[in-house]
């Protein structure tokens, strides 16, 4: 069975939610060009261009960690605070999984409606001055192939 891991260096970003302006009587949905998403998005699609001959055709499954970078304020001078939270509160799981997940349609998989199966982690990092990094791991998924 074939598996392609890839692990993409920097912050973690979500996909933020679109902001609307109207055109006439017409509404525009855009996420602004200056937003750090686009960014993120174009390391992803980068790095899926290199770690991927051809998308996968059937069912795939997904194993998405997002490991976060801690914010100074939760570092004393020796370690980690114990008030430090144990989990991040912000940037939902599924606004993370969205933007890691777009920019690889026709790379990974032909389209993102064949993850049949998703495994999403979100963590901070247990290293002071991590940057973060997302790790993606594309696997064919076999529950489908098997019979009932």
């Amino acid at each position: 069975m074939e598996q392609v891991t890839m692990v993409i260096e920097g912050e973690p970003i979500a996909q933020p939610r679109h902001r609307v302006t109207a055109r006439g009587k017409f509404g525009h949905a855009y996420i602004p060009k200056e937003h750090r998403v686009h960014e993120y998005k174009h390391k992803i699609k980068a790095a899926g261009a290199a770690h991927f001959k051809k998308p996968f055709v059937g069912p795939v499954k997904l194993l998405l960690q997002f490991v976060l970078p801690r914010p100074k304020s939760h570092w004393g001078k020796k370690g980690l605070l114990p008030s430090a939270p144990v989990f991040p509160s912000k940037r939902d799981f599924d606004n993370l999984a969205k933007a890691a997940t777009d920019p690889l349609n026709g790379i990974a998989w032909i389209d993102d409606d064949q993850i049949t199966t998703a495994h999403v982690v979100r963590r901070f990092s247990g290293v002071r001055e991590d940057p973060g990094r997302t790790h993606i791991t594309v696997t064919e998924d076999d529950y489908f192939s098997a019979a009932d």
